[in-house]
C-alpha cells in the first residue's frame, strides 16, 4: 500500500499486508520514499465569476499501478500556482524512486489524474483542466518509455467543457472530482479507456469515457471513431468526434 503520506516534505510511505493468508498483518514500519516535495494544489480556475473548482489535495485520486516489478502513480501537485499532475515510477523490490515529472501548463489548472501503464512502456494520464478562459474539461496524455526514460507528449483537450460549475459542499468548496479512472483494455495491450469529468451545461458535470488507441510503433492511431457517453442530469447523449492528424486520440461523448 503506497500512501503520498508528507509530499510537502518530499515522503511517500509503503506499507505491506505480511504473515499468513489467514491472519495478516499490517507492516508500517520504514518504508519511507524519497520524492521531490510538492505542496498541495491550488482551487483550479474556470471561467467568470463564480468560485474556483476544488481540486483535490495531494492524495492519490486514481488506483497505484503494480506493472513489470514497479509502481506507477500521479497526484495533483501546485506547481508554480497552478494545479498539476506529478507522475512517479518506483522500484517495488527496492522503494527506489525510478522517475518523476509534472504534466503541467503556464496557462490551464490539471487535477484529479489517473493512470494506467501496458506491458510496452505505454503511459496514459486522463485527466480534469481549466483555466479563466477554459471551462472544466476532460484531458488525456500519452507517454512513452525507452530505454527506461518516459517522455509525455503534450496534453490533448477530449471533451471541452461549456459552462461554469458551482455546486459548493458542507465546508463551502466548490467541490469537484475524485471521479477520474484510467485502466487498460483487457483484451487489447494497446487499447486504453479513460473516464472524465467535463461540464456539460450550466452546473452540471458529466461523464466522457475516451477510447485511446496506441500505435505499437510510436504514435497514438488517428484513425477511428469513438463513442462518447454523457450522463448527468440533462440525460445521456451519444455523439460521435472524430479527431485527425498525428498525435491526436479518438474521443467519445
Amino acid at each position: 500500500m503506497l500512501s503520498a503520506f508528507n509530499t510537502p516534505n518530499g515522503l511517500f510511505k509503503r506499507s505491506n499486508i505480511v504473515g499468513n493468508i489467514n491472519s495478516p498483518t499490517l507492516d508500517t514500519l520504514g518504508g519511507f520514499i524519497s520524492v521531490t516535495p510538492y505542496s498541495s494544489p491550488p482551487s483550479a480556475e474556470q471561467p467568470g465569476p463564480k468560485q474556483n473548482l476544488e481540486a483535490g489535495d495531494n492524495r492519490f485520486s486514481g488506483n497505484i499501478i503494480l506493472q513489470n516489478g514497479a509502481f506507477w502513480g500521479v497526484q495533483t501537485v501546485d506547481s508554480g500556482g497552478r494545479a498539476a499532475l506529478r507522475w512517479f515510477q518506483i522500484d517495488a523490490n527496492t522503494n527506489a524512486l525510478l522517475q518523476e515529472g509534472l504534466i503541467a501548463d503556464s496557462n490551464l489548472d490539471f487535477y484529479y489524474g489517473s493512470l494506467a501503464v501496458n506491458d510496452f512502456g505505454d503511459v496514459v494520464i486522463g485527466f480534469s483542466g481549466s483555466s479563466e478562459s477554459q471551462f472544466a474539461s476532460s484531458y488525456a496524455v500519452r507517454g512513452q518509455t525507452v530505454s527506461n526514460v518516459t517522455t509525455f507528449d503534450t496534453p490533448q483537450l477530449l471533451k471541452a467543457g461549456v459552462a461554469s460549475y458551482l455546486r459548493r459542499d458542507g465546508n463551502g468548496r466548490n467541490r469537484w472530482g475524485d471521479y477520474s479512472a484510467t485502466v487498460l483494455d483487457p483484451i487489447d495491450p494497446f487499447t486504453f479507456w479513460t473516464f472524465q469529468e467535463w461540464v456539460s451545461a450550466e452546473d452540471i458535470w458529466s461523464i466522457q469515457i475516451t477510447e485511446l488507441k496506441i500505435s505499437p510503433t510510436s504514435v497514438p492511431e488517428p484513425t477511428s471513431v469513438l463513442s462518447l457517453l454523457a450522463f448527468g442530469a440533462i440525460g445521456a447523449t451519444s455523439v460521435v468526434k472524430r479527431f485527425s492528424g498525428k498525435n491526436k486520440l479518438r474521443a467519445l461523448n
